[in-house]
């Protein structure tokens, strides 16, 4: 029975991670369209308190960076920026690390959607 607690835990989580990496790539392509637009802080808005759900770890951390890229995107009027870049390569790589993401991809068979390969890229 520990095994099946164990699993249902993993895909707790790998739920949570998939909700947020949701968001953020939800808030990345509201920026694309429209980088003024209110939608885009909202987005933002909604992929922090995705965020938030995560325990502490390295994808969290990076997650948080790549918000706060957007939301300075988002201010300043502009669809990309070099640190928007850079935290999208960064997360990228901390999904390919994190267990929660990469088992949750096996399982599924392959690609999931989100930021590994963010529309526009």
């Amino acid at each position: 029975m520990p095994a099946d607690t164990t699993e249902s835990t993993e895909l707790l989580d790998s739920d949570r991670l998939d909700r947020a990496v949701e968001a953020a790539a939800t808030a990345l392509t509201a920026l694309r369209a429209e980088p003024r637009a209110h939608a885009v802080r909202e987005a933002v808005d909604r992929a922090s308190q995705a965020v938030d759900t995560l325990g502490p770890g390295v994808t969290a951390v990076v997650l948080r960076r790549l918000l706060a890229s957007i939301a300075d995107c988002h201010r300043d009027g502009l669809r990309d920026s070099s640190r928007l870049a850079v935290c999208r390569r960064t997360i990228s790589v901390a999904l390919r690390l994190d267990p929660r993401w990469t088992s949750a991809r096996s399982r599924t068979g392959g690609s999931r959607p989100g930021l590994d390969h963010p529309a526009g890229s």
